[in-house]
């Protein structure tokens, strides 16, 4: 009796266990064809649904494949989450058909809902894969020849179609890699709230593009296109690349530095928008044009130089570059764009070379810090709000005539309390317009034209005292206060230091100049 107990617990436990290993494998790669666009959903069993994690679709896939898709995946057609585990998803073999019902809805505005169809064939749009989370890994289809990932085509139920820009295909969602079809695909780009993406893959037949180390470009290498936001470290462009893409790196927050090769000669839109891992970058002097927003938000860069191959400082270009304390702007520059170093609260002071001839409306506005600036002779326009914000004590201004300037480009307890040193002879011009209290005439005609200092061959820094000037080859050095009186000249070769009371000086090494405080 004893041992027919015996038998049937060891049958039941050994049933049990074998139940529960089978509850507890994985769940094996699922390949499925649909034939029929929009059949999807009939080919997989409700209650297999939520527990598939590995999937490879071949055939035709229209909205309501998608839907099902992203529920699949985490998320439904409204946002919402669901059950699913979807994690890598391989449509290699699919061709995408422009019909089915919405696959997505969003809000724009936040009350008036849009509905996301398909309506082109063979065209990925905007949100498709968007805030799916679970899902790491994606093949994108073979047959894609055109894919617009950053477009949304929309509608608000009325059938009322349009477009809206600025919707990536892949925002929010847990992509740790991407692979592309491989045939062209005609715009890509990846949104900025990809933080995970780690590496994306091309097939070497590819004809658009290509990848290397997980970074995406164009087929032959010359513009750098995407770099993944989750990669980290240093970075060293590959000496093939002749152009940086817009917002190439966009919110790469663990990047720290960066090598651009000499071949490099433009910086597109917002390339480096949001690094705020960013600590230093040399901008060669191949460097024609900085896009707008090329550095705005890069709150970990402490000191710049501009080139003199640049002509031009765009849009924002620096805006929130709150820990910037030095910027040197090369002698090519001529404008300075709205907005270009707005709210740099680090900026203590700011030379404008010669070469420019106008500062755009809000270019330094709310630098809460910036206390002294040198205003060119060429400058003839400053805009309103250039220096509003600013705690300005001391300007200097060297074009005899005054600058035309904007509504509130100074502040009003600036005019009154700030320094305004001008050309001799100006004087009246500039109280009459500018409204300055304390104008101040000055001697510039000895002061050479303040050209930015070439770090490689000299370098200055102010010590108790005095400065402190160490130049690497045999160089005339002369020293002017700013009334433009020379106050030292000798040929230096090697470390000198220059005895000289308190004050603002103009250090000139080589035809090179810049302004030095003694404290």
């Amino acid at each position: 009796m004893v041992k027919k107990v015996l038998f049937r617990t060891i049958v039941v436990i050994t049933g049990l266990l074998l139940q529960f290993s089978l509850w507890g494998q994985d769940i094996p790669p699922i390949t499925l064809n649909v034939e029929t666009a929009g059949t999807l959903p009939s080919l997989i069993a409700d209650n297999r649904k939520y527990e598939i994690t590995d999937l490879t679709l071949t055939g035709k896939l229209n909205g309501a494949d998608i839907r099902f898709i992203r529920e699949m995946a985490g998320k439904d057609a409204f946002d919402g989450d669901t059950d699913g585990k979807l994690k890598s998803l391989d449509l290699s073999g699919v061709s995408i058909v422009n019909s089915g019902n919405n696959y997505y809805r969003g809000w724009y505005p936040s009350n008036y809902p849009k509905y996301f169809y398909i309506k082109d064939n063979n065209t990925i749009y905007g949100n498709m894969f968007s805030d799916l989370e679970k899902l790491s890994s994606i093949v994108l289809p073979n047959s894609v020849t055109l894919t617009t990932l950053i477009w949304n085509c929309y509608s608000d139920g009325s059938g009322n179609e349009s477009i809206q820009a600025n919707n990536s295909c892949f925002n929010g969602s847990g992509f740790t890699t991407i692979t592309l079809g491989i045939r062209c695909i005609a715009d890509f780009r990846i949104g900025s709230s990809c933080t995970v993406l780690q590496k994306i893959i091309v097939p070497e037949d590819n004809d658009i593009y290509s990848s290397l180390d997980g970074v995406l470009f164009n087929k032959d290498k010359t513009t750098l296109i995407t770099f993944p936001q989750a990669k980290s470290g240093t970075y060293a462009i590959p000496n093939s690349v002749t152009s940086i893409g817009r917002a190439a790196f966009s919110c790469c927050t663990g990047l720290t530095s960066i090598t651009i090769p000499n071949r490099v000669t433009s910086i597109s839109d917002g390339a480096f928008f949001g690094c705020t891992g960013l600590t230093s970058i040399t901008i060669p002097n191949s460097i024609t044009s900085i896009g707008d927003g090329a550095f705005t938000g890069c709150t970990g860069l402490t000191s710049i130089t501009i080139p003199n191959s640049v002509t031009s400082i765009y849009y924002y270009t620096f805006q929130d570059c709150n820990k910037l304390t030095s910027i040197i702007i090369g002698n090519s520059v001529t404008s300075i764009g709205e907005y270009a170093f707005y709210n740099c609260t680090g900026l203590t002071s700011i030379t404008i070379p010669n070469s420019v001839t106008s500062i755009d409306n809000n270019a330094f506005q709310d630098c809460s810090k910036l206390a002294s600036i040198i205003i060119g002779n060429s400058v003839t326009s400053i805009g309103g709000n250039a220096f509003s914000g600013c705690p300005l004590t001391e300007i200097y201004s060297k074009n005899p005539t005054p600058p035309i300037f904007g509504k509130t480009c100074f502040d009003d307890e600036t005019k009154k309390t700030c320094k305004l040193y001008v050309s001799k002879g100006s004087y009246s011009a500039y109280w009459a317009q500018w409204g300055f209290d304390n104008v101040i005439e000055t001697d510039f005609s000895e002061i050479t034209a303040i050209n930015p200092i070439n770090k490689e061959n000299s370098t200055i820094k102010s010590v108790a005292n005095g400065i402190i000037i160490e130049t690497k080859e045999t160089m005339p050095v002369s020293v002017y206060n700013l009334s433009g009186k020379k106050v030292y000249q000798s040929v230096i070769n090697g470390n000198k230091e220059i005895r000289l009371n308190k004050g603002v000086y103009i250090v000139s090494v080589n035809n090179e100049s810049e302004k030095i405080i003694v404290k």
